[in-house]
């Protein structure tokens, strides 16, 4: 088994990441960063995969930083390598690949995984959720392969309406299934939805409001169809479930760091562990509306608190007042 040592260590390559190495390299030129990421791609834009789907984005444009960051910041990078296990008390973490890395300081910015609800059928040919690049790549070669002209997406937020337009611009028949009321409940009242559910209705699309898939119905485990909790059928070549995001805290279990829905941290973006930081989605933090503590999943939230996380464990005294869940989305024009 390998050992490596290292002065920061930080778990995950997205927004809260690339932050908190410019944070430590804004003020330590010469300390040791190894960053691990379960993904192999470059650091990229997370938003802009439904673009990419939809081919208004090509691959050279989902980059968030170029391609010598890790380079020109001395960052010692080891993609498509997954953290299984971390040990706070003997500072070290195990990988997938059987690694241990010692750290003096770990940053978790592992964001978050997607909710696969328990619907009979969910693992046959044809069922994806939607979160990674690796996901739009996937969703791709399976239309093209299939020829697929349906798609049925469960879920009305923000992934899921954003992966709809993609759907919708690759000439693809869609149902949308929402068990609130109306479509982007989190964001809009009954009359702003109204005007995305008309244009919906222009584009061919029907959205069933206020039920859920029961269950998937295949054959030859490839997706034929849905049935919804009211008994009605719909015919599919794919679903995509897009209920929404929880972080990624898995691995964590046993570690003794603090969680609840998220990694528990303060306004340094320190864990229950003096040389752990956690940031990104995958914590929970002040939030400045609610004054509790909880996950805020968007990205200046992310970027803010791994630029905090970055400087503090690089010897600084960063504060992070906080998050308010908001976010801005252009849909259908």
């Amino acid at each position: 088994m390998s050992r490596i040592e290292t002065n920061h260590l930080i778990i995950g390559n997205s927004t809260a990441a690339i932050a908190a190495v410019e944070g430590i390299r804004s003020l330590d030129s010469i300390a040791r960063i190894t960053l691990l990421a379960a993904e192999t791609e470059h650091t990229y834009s997370r938003p802009l995969i439904t673009y990419l789907l939809g081919g208004e984005v090509g691959e050279d444009r989902m980059y968030y930083r170029p391609q010598d960051f890790y380079e020109k910041l001395d960052v010692h990078k080891h993609l498509g390598i997954e953290v299984v296990r971390v040990e706070p008390g003997k500072h070290f973490v195990r990988t997938s690949q059987g690694e241990m890395i010692h750290y003096e300081k770990l940053l978790i910015a592992t964001g978050g995984v997607p909710i696969i609800p328990d619907i009979p059928g969910n693992r046959c040919e044809g069922v994806f959720t939607f979160l990674r690049w690796q996901d739009a790549v996937n969703v791709r070669t399976f239309i093209e392969k299939r020829k697929a002209t349906r798609a049925v997406i469960i879920g009305a937020g923000l992934i899921g309406m954003k992966t709809l337009e993609a759907l919708l611009a690759l000439g693809i028949h869609v149902d949308v299934v929402e068990l609130a009321e109306h479509a982007l409940s989190a964001m809009l009242d009954e009359t702003a939805a109204q005007i995305i559910h008309d244009k919906l209705r222009d584009d061919g699309v029907q959205i069933h409001t206020q039920k859920t898939v029961k269950n998937i119905l295949s054959r030859y485990d490839t997706i034929q169809a849905v049935q919804l909790t009211d008994g009605t059928e719909i015919s599919c070549d794919l679903l995509i479930l897009a209920i929404g995001v929880r972080p990624n805290i898995g691995f964590l279990e046993g570690s003794g760091i603090q969680t609840d829905r998220g990694v528990i941290v303060d306004d340094a973006m320190r864990t229950s562990h003096a040389d752990i930081f956690a940031a990104g989605d995958v914590a929970q933090g002040h939030d400045i509306l609610t004054g509790v503590k909880r996950p805020v999943a968007i990205f200046p939230s992310a970027f803010g608190q791994g630029k905090t996380a970055g400087l503090n464990m690089a010897g600084g005294s960063a504060e992070y007042k906080g998050s308010m869940a908001m976010n801005s989305v252009g849909f259908r024009g």
